[in-house]
């Protein structure tokens, strides 16, 4: 790789060839070279520049000459920080003679040279350039120290200048929007297209020429900046490119790749997207005047360049910037009344340009531009005007730059200024002033210095601010910090007794309107223990600053003494007070006060001396404490107590009602009271009786306090009657009491008795006597009656045999099975409603029907999904007779857990007649009465005659007696049976049937089923009215009764997948089959 010399222009020629320096068979490449030059560089920077599109109008009309077809001169800034400036010319014929081609040729303008020459810009459009080269040469092309230039150019006159514009019809708004959208360019996104009215092939002259005139209206830095093309077919968005020059025709207006950039379409007079506010342009103003003014615009450009030393590098290439350089090159050239105008603006820009480091002696003439304005607004405020805020924050800005010889002449300007707005009621100026010397604390300390050490500028300018700021203070920490930062900053505001009397005054008045006082107090405390003993700035290194710190430490601890609200206190806060932890200095330091101060501090102390130990003693609490004092302490103290009664404190507890300190009188009732209330639970007030029974204010010599037992008795007859009945409590505190309190529990548990008790207690000699006589007459008594029964009073008699009544025996009871009874459903009519389904749980054993209870009915589908779920649906049950047993059925409807109504007879076959409540008892004639008992069941002792109704229309006797009525028992049965809809007829025969008619709750007359004569085994229903139609074909299985039933698919056999089956089960199937063989 060759040698790279940076401070020497490169050169790069770039054409159609046999061979290149990139490739060895014809085509366009790189031909020649300076070896300075990387080929990355050429590749990636220069080659993608290297191009030429003849004007479509010479194309059109095959021109051979190749003197007709403009240049194409282009400048463009590489990322890498060189310069490029070329040529591409068009060439009628290449290397073969047989088409046509272009050639280029580039310097690259080393990094800086820009900043060096470029100024000087009539070498850049005036440079010499090859129009050929014959590669026979070499590739090697020589690097260059200075741009060549071409002979004969020449500077142009103002006067050829503006003949120029008029030529390419640019009057003064199109050239001033022209200058805008090159500047603007530069510092944005936006590209310049151009199209001249002049023909094609002029078009890259004039090109040259108009650019001479943009750039002698741009500043140095954009100079610097511009890239430009001075021809090109159509307009092309190039990295670097900011002006381009198109040929007529070419900038088609509708194309989207230009629609948002700045359009110069000269040959039609259209100029789009350049909308300026003209009167916010005086730079645009300041250039077109000095295109007939060079000399000017030259000296202008020398003074821009300068006030931009230091400045960013957006603003040396913003219009904005050059917006008030202009303002001020103008200013300093005697325009005063564009100072007048806007002064504080003016101040300002001067102010942002001199902020440069090193700017005074580089912007001197900037800055004698301030100064000088500076002199004037000093001498507008001694004729007592008051300026605006702008101008003051200015020269309050100026400090900062030099403060150190104008500074005094700044603060006369203050205090003249901050005077003025005062006197004139202009308090926005003046707290606006105040608010600028806050912000610059060596301004504020040289301002106030000059202030507090002038007679009367302190009442004038000072302690009213001072004031004002202290009260703005929003709590006592930043009172303390505003104080401390006023000491430090200004020592001499110490002898300002307005001063330290208002830092006083208003701590306290913080410190009152705090949450918490006791901690902001001591927060205020270790604030300024800090602020004294600050090893840089601390108040104990400045004289006076100390007895500053005492005097804000004494107005805290006064406050504390004088305006703290103890009934607002908590025990913690009262605790955290420094000054109690010093009882003698504290006595010594109130006896200076009155004595609602003396009596607070002897309150204050009494509650310390309390609560600040494990273990008070109540002379040292209460001793000494007028009675107004101990009853506040003992108030307070309640109050603190009531949140945390409970053993550990139960000294503090018992001085809270301590009435005398000699005797150590306590008020025990109210004491209990408050234990029991406020306790953590209802036998804290026992564990403290216990706790009292070793205390000497509760205990004597003897036993207790009377009145204390005298309390005890009295509160658990108040607030604890059943104590005694607690067996918990009996063994935990009353049988393990202490001997002391075993008296006192005794007399409570006495007055606690029943009457009788306390009756046989109080007559228990009366009582003894007179059952031992009661029990000497009834001894007598029984030993009289046994000798008359022996016979001892008769005379002896022959014995006579006595033959015992035959004793029936009772029949064992039998133990009835589990039975499963057999599940059917059917489709039953509903009124309005339609059909309903209805479930029906057929049994052989009445007992099983009776007992049956369905509860939570569930019916599901073969794929186990559910199809009807209920809580207690409502339920008719027809339960028939016991076999062994008289006549005993129910019927009637059941809903949930309401009784069965019907009529029943006892299983153990008495004779009589069973009626419910609901349920209707005719009259009943016999040889023998009938006893008709209140829950429904009848016992006759012999035969009987007579009718019972029942709700549901039957009625019957028990097997022992003869009846007659509407439902007889016999042996045989003939009548009629079938459903609830259709009669069915049949006979059976079975020693338990029934003959005769059965009413339901509806009214409609048959015996249960399903529609199917069932057999005669079962003769007893159990039927579920689900409200709804089911699809019974669905039906697989029910849950009902704690247990899964599979519904039969004829109706002369059940099944059930109940999971408890018994031998029942093998009975039921077994009695299945026999009714099927039947």
């Amino acid at each position: 790789m060759p040698d790279f010399t940076p401070e020497k222009v490169q050169q790069q020629m770039y054409t159609r060839e046999r061979r290149g320096i990139f490739r060895s068979t014809e085509g366009f490449d790189t031909i020649a070279r300076s070896l300075g030059l990387e080929h990355g560089f050429i590749k990636k920077v220069l080659h993608p520049f290297c191009q030429y599109d003849a004007p479509a109008e010479l194309t059109a009309r095959s021109e051979k000459e190749a003197a007709a077809y403009p240049d194409a001169l282009h400048l463009f800034q590489a990322e890498t920080g060189e310069t490029v400036l070329g040529r591409s010319v068009y060439q009628p014929a290449d290397f073969t003679g047989l088409r046509s081609a272009f050639f280029t040729h580039n310097y690259v303008l080393p990094p800086g040279w820009m900043e060096q020459a470029g100024t000087d810009y009539r070498k850049l459009l005036n440079a010499q350039f090859a129009d050929q080269y014959d590669i026979e040469q070499g590739t090697d092309l020589p690097e260059l120290v200075d741009l060549p230039e071409a002979e004969g150019a020449q500077e142009m006159a103002p006067a050829e200048v503006m003949a120029l514009l008029e030529e390419l019809h640019i009057d003064e708004k199109v050239y001033k929007q022209l200058l805008f959208a090159a500047m603007s360019s530069i510092s944005g996104k936006k590209k310049v297209y151009i199209v001249l009215d002049v023909p094609v092939e002029q078009l890259s002259v004039k090109a040259r020429q108009l650019l001479n005139v943009l750039y002698g209206s741009l500043p140095y830095a954009l100079r610097r900046e511009l890239g430009f093309l001075t021809y090109a077919k159509e307009p092309q968005s190039k990295k670097g490119i900011h002006l381009t020059f198109v040929e007529k025709g070419g900038l088609r207006l509708g194309d989207r790749s230009v629609e948002k950039d700045y359009l110069f379409e000269l040959a039609a007079r259209r100029v789009i997207n350049v909308d300026l506010d003209w009167s916010k342009q005086p730079y645009l103003d300041f250039a077109w005047t000095n295109l007939r003014n060079p000399e000017r615009a030259a000296d202008f450009y020398a003074f821009a360049d300068q006030m931009m030393e230091g400045m960013e590098p957006i603003r040396r290439i913003s219009v904005a910037g050059y917006h008030e350089l202009c303002v001020l090159y103008q200013i300093d050239q005697g325009r005063e009344d564009l100072y007048t105008v806007h002064p504080g603006p003016v101040l300002r820009c001067i102010l942002e340009y001199l902020s440069t480091p090193g700017a005074l002696h580089a912007k001197a003439r900037l800055n004698q531009l301030f100064l000088t304005r500076f002199d004037r607004e000093l001498d507008r405020v001694k004729l007592a005007e008051v300026p605006g805020t702008d101008i003051i924050e200015s020269i309050k800005d100026y400090y900062a730059i030099d403060g150190k010889n104008f500074g005094l002449r700044i603060v006369e300007y203050f205090i003249r200024t901050i005077n003025n707005a005062l006197s004139q009621q202009r308090e926005d100026i003046a707290q606006a002033a105040y608010g600028m010397l806050e912000g610059t604390p060596a301004l504020s300390r040289a301002f106030f210095a000059r202030v507090l050490s002038s007679p009367g500028l302190p009442g004038l300018l000072f302690e009213p601010y001072i004031e004002k700021q202290l009260k703005q203070a929003a709590t006592a920490s930043d009172l303390v910090k505003l104080a401390g930062a006023w000491v430090q900053n200004h020592p001499i505001v110490l002898e300002n007794t307005v001063f330290t009397k208002l830092a006083d005054t208003q701590l306290m008045d913080k410190l009152g309107r705090e949450s918490d006082p006791v901690r902001a107090v001591n927060a205020v405390m270790d604030q300024l223990d800090d602020l004294e003993r600050d090893p840089g700035r601390g108040l104990g290194q400045i004289e006076g600053g100390s007895r500053f710190v005492d005097r804000l430490v004494y107005a805290a601890n006064l406050f504390l003494l004088k305006d703290l609200d103890l009934e607002r206190l908590s025990r913690e806060q009262l605790l955290d007070i420094g000054f109690l932890r010093e009882p003698k200095e504290l006595r010594s330091w109130v006896s200076r006060f009155d004595a609602r101060v003396r009596s607070k501090a002897n309150v204050m102390l009494s509650l310390y001396q309390w609560f600040g130990t494990d273990h008070p003693k109540r002379e040292d609490v209460l001793d000494g404490l007028s009675f107004a004092e101990r009853d506040q302490v003992q108030h307070i103290g309640r109050n603190w107590l009531k949140r945390e009664v409970k053993p550990e404190v139960f000294d503090w507890i018992t001085l809270a009602f301590c009435q005398d300190v000699e005797t150590g009188a306590v008020d025990y009732g109210s004491l209990l009271d408050f234990v029991y209330k406020y306790g953590d639970s209802p036998e804290t007030v026992y564990e403290y009786i216990q706790w009292s029974a070793n205390q000497p204010l509760f205990v004597r010599p003897r036993g207790l306090v009377p009145a204390y037992a005298a309390a005890i008795v009295s509160f658990i007859k108040r607030n604890d009657p059943g104590a005694f009945r607690n067996k918990d409590k009996v063994k935990r505190y009353f049988d393990s009491a202490p001997p002391a309190l075993q008296p006192a529990y005794a007399r409570a548990r006495g007055e606690l008795a029943p009457s009788w008790m306390k009756f046989f207690r109080n007559n228990r000699k009366p009582i003894m006597l007179s059952s031992v006589l009661l029990i000497v007459v009834i001894a007598a008594g029984v030993t009289m009656l046994t000798l008359q029964a022996n016979g001892a009073f008769d005379r002896k008699a022959d014995p006579v045999d006595v033959k015992k009544p035959p004793v029936a025996s009772q029949p064992p009871a039998t133990e009835t099975a589990t039975e499963i009874p057999l599940l059917t459903a059917e489709q039953v009519k509903d009124g309005d409603q339609g059909e309903t389904t209805e479930l029906t749980f057929h049994f052989k054993q009445p007992e099983a029907c009776r007992n049956f209870k369905a509860g939570e009915v569930t019916v599901l589908d073969k794929d186990g999904n559910i199809l009807f779920e209920a809580i207690d649906p409502q339920t008719v049950s027809q339960c028939a007779a016991d076999p062994d047993a008289g006549t005993d059925s129910v019927s009637g409807d059941a809903s949930a857990d309401k009784s069965t109504d019907g009529q029943t007879t006892d299983s153990a076959g008495t004779s009589g007649t069973d009626a419910t409540d609901s349920g209707q008892n005719g009259e009943s004639s016999g040889v023998s009465g009938t006893d008709a008992a209140k829950d429904g069941q009848a016992d006759t002792g012999g035969s009987s005659t007579g009718t019972t109704k029942a709700a549901d229309g039957t009625a019957g006797t028990d097997s022992n007696g003869e009846g007659t009525g509407t439902n007889q028992a016999a042996d045989s049965t003939t009548g009629s049976a079938g459903g609830k809809d259709d009669a069915a007829a049949g006979s059976g025969d079975s020693s338990n049937s029934t003959s005769g008619e059965e009413t339901d709750g509806a009214g409609t007359t048959g015996t249960v089923g399903s529609g199917t004569v069932l057999t005669d085994e079962y003769i007893s229903t159990v039927t579920l009215k689900l409200g709804k139609k089911l699809d019974i074909a669905k039906i697989e299985k029910v849950n009902a009764s704690g247990g899964s039933f599979v519904l039969t698919a004829d109706h002369g056999q059940g099944n059930t997948d109940q999971g408890s089956v018994d031998t029942s089960d093998e009975k039921a199937s077994d009695d299945q089959l026999s009714t099927e063989g039947k």
